[in-house]
């Protein structure tokens, strides 16, 4: 019978033949090295452990812990022994946030404020009142609520209207000067105001629809014919107390000076001072395009069914 097919019939405790090799040469292994068997055997005060040569140091562990800052493990704590407290290690990454935050920009907390109009919480930075505000810290709004409240001014050509956006409260009656009116809807808009600012002083200019320049309009006598125009300021005119000052006689008194329709700009381009572009220049085209538009109130009139209030 061979001895490579198993235990020994008989014997209960018999072992196979690769196992009885093994146990015989273990204690080899944890004894001498089996390259070099007449090397001093090692002797260690307590049994080796599995992977123990890729355990990492007490100071390894240490700095593991302070890169990713988690609750001490027990690997720190069987390190450090009962009579010896670890170094305290931060234990949120939070408070390692504010403290670089602090480090950056100083320990002064953020200071924010509510705006006004939006109602929302902003930096302290971006607030904004009036310079003649009565209440600036009441009436406080975010630039960007403050920009887009001018803005929609000035589009809806309410230039005489750029008042505080709280006016009427707390005694506030103040108004957006210019510069700081620019410094807020920015360069383009700020022209549109302007532009809507010098129509308002002086409600007979009127804005060319192809370069948008304001051309003041050419007045004429009743008594001239059209081609011996002036240009007249308004308000030139002498008036009939002007006439009792110089004891003048009030027919003596030139008429009354008509606006003439046709409008040109320094650019040539000719549009009419009642109706821009819409019908060809000239007094018959603006003649015309006025009885056109009587007609087509009255047919909406006729289709509402509305009647003319009688006298």
């Amino acid at each position: 019978m061979d001895d490579t097919d198993g235990p020994v019939q008989g014997h209960p405790k018999a072992l196979p033949v690769a196992d009885s090799m093994l146990h015989v040469m273990r204690p080899h292994a944890f004894g001498r090295s089996l390259t070099s068997p007449d090397s001093p055997r090692k002797t260690s005060s307590a049994p080796p452990r599995l992977g123990a040569t890729n355990r990492p140091t007490a100071q390894q562990q240490i700095q593991r812990s302070v890169t990713a800052p988690v609750v001490q493990s027990m690997a720190v704590r069987r390190l450090a022994g009962p009579d010896r407290q670890p170094a305290r290690l931060p234990t949120s990454i939070n408070r390692l946030m504010r403290n670089a935050s602090r480090a950056i920009h100083g320990n002064q907390p953020k200071q924010d404020f509510v705006c006004k109009i939006c109602l929302q919480s902003a930096d302290v930075k971006t607030r904004f009142a009036l310079e003649g505000c009565a209440a600036k810290e009441l009436h406080a709004v975010c630039t960007g609520c403050a920009t887009f409240y001018f803005t929609g001014r000035v589009e809806e050509k309410r230039v005489g209207d750029l008042q505080c956006p709280l006016h009427g409260s707390d005694g506030c009656t103040a108004l957006a000067k210019d510069g700081e009116l620019q410094k807020l809807v920015g360069e383009e808009v700020y022209q549109k105001y302007v532009r809507f600012r010098e129509m308002t002083d002086d409600e007979t200019l009127r804005e060319c629809p192809i370069c948008h320049e304001l051309v003041k309009p050419k007045m004429v006598h009743e008594n001239t014919p059209p081609n011996d125009d002036v240009d007249l300021e308004a308000g030139t005119m002498p008036t009939t107390q002007d006439a009792d000052a110089n004891n003048m006689s009030p027919q003596l008194l030139p008429a009354a000076p008509k606006l003439d329709a046709g409008m040109q700009c320094r650019q040539g381009h000719v549009f009419c001072y009642y109706h821009s572009n819409a019908h060809p220049p000239g007094p018959e085209g603006c003649e015309a395009y006025t009885l056109q538009e009587v007609k087509e109130q009255k047919l909406a009139f006729d289709a509402l069914g509305a009647k003319e209030c009688p006298p």
